[in-house]
């Protein structure tokens, strides 16, 4: 049955390039030895706690589009075939990995479940009959479902039909060869089924979110940053020009200012690369950066990347001694 489900892979996860493979290609690449030495190291560095270098690493990984193939580009409107898959997200699940996996695989919704490049989180796969341009409406109706049946944190970001999704290695990956589609009419009537149950199978996810709302928003690191941000502006220049600037930039921001301002400036700066700029990714890195932990990076790590640009700090100033 998986042979029927085209997907894209690709090797280098943010370009346009692709190879169209079947479904049960994908799985056994992640059920088998092909990707075990990097998703090893993904985990490992993951375990270690530094999320920004998780980050940094993680994408940079090998990905698929399960929901189809999309070409010149990889956006909902190059779509060339859709596969009718939808993939599923739980994070951060911790010691109830295995029980949820198992109970999820129980559904004869899921299609396949697998371990996360974390290994503490799983992916699964849905199938539906209805059409790609009802794809975000049954996401949205598969988080309420599984939310509901399982009481797991499902992550609701991911309903685009060009999502990309990170190889994994799982030599236990689970999947099967007959399934129920997941279609609004099924949908509600499982919703309506199982309703009263909600609270006694709500499962305690280990899903940590970080509020930064209490970080003291410093006014003189804001007018530094807008001085920062009108001199690469006037100059044409950036300091998210490379993939790991933008990375540090948006963690930097997120251990510096509440989400509500780290947001808007991150957005701002990467704005700044004009073309290359893709305002989407950018949105979600900074939720991530946000989301996910703490890192290394600083208010000084951009004044730093600035400095590579050309501008210059006078520390001397009175108003600026007592900010870094």
């Amino acid at each position: 049955m998986q042979e029927k489900f085209k997907v894209g892979y690709y090797i280098k996860p943010f370009g346009n390039s692709f190879i169209e493979i079947n479904l049960e290609r994908i799985l056994k690449n992640i059920s088998g030895e092909n990707f075990k030495t990097i998703i090893t190291t993904a985990r490992e560095i993951y375990n270690s706690g530094n999320s920004e270098e998780y980050t940094l690493y993680k994408n940079k990984l090998p990905a698929v589009t399960f929901s189809g193939t999309f070409s010149p580009a990889r956006n909902a409107s190059s779509i060339v075939s859709y596969s009718s898959l939808i993939v599923l997200d739980i994070d951060k699940i911790g010691e109830r990995l295995q029980k949820i996996k198992h109970d999820l695989f129980k559904d004869m919704f899921v299609v396949a479940i697998w371990l996360s490049p974390s290994g503490d989180g799983l992916k699964f796969l849905i199938s539906t009959s209805c059409s790609r341009d009802l794809h975000k409406q049954v996401y949205k109706n598969a988080v309420k479902y599984f939310t509901t049946e399982y009481g797991v944190e499902i992550d609701k970001s991911g309903s685009d039909v060009s999502r990309l999704c990170f190889i994994s290695y799982d030599p236990e990956l689970l999947f099967r060869t007959d399934f129920l589609n997941f279609d609004d009419d099924t949908t509600e009537n499982s919703k309506s089924q199982n309703s009263d149950s909600v609270a006694s199978q709500k499962i305690i996810s280990k899903s940590i979110s970080i509020t930064k709302s209490a970080i003291i928003n410093n006014e003189g690191q804001k007018k530094i940053l807008k001085k920062i941000y009108h001199y690469l502006k006037k100059r044409g220049l950036s300091i998210t020009g490379t993939y790991e600037e933008w990375v540090r930039v948006g963690f930097a921001l997120s251990n510096t200012f509440s989400k509500d301002i780290g947001r808007r400036y991150f957005l701002d700066f990467c704005r700044l690369d004009g073309a290359r700029h893709d305002e989407r990714s950018s949105e979600r890195l900074i939720e991530n950066c946000y989301q996910h932990g703490t890192s290394s990076s600083s208010f000084n790590t951009i004044i730093y990347l600035a400095q590579l640009q050309g501008y210059v700090i006078n520390f001397n100033k009175p108003k600026h001694s007592k900010l870094i």
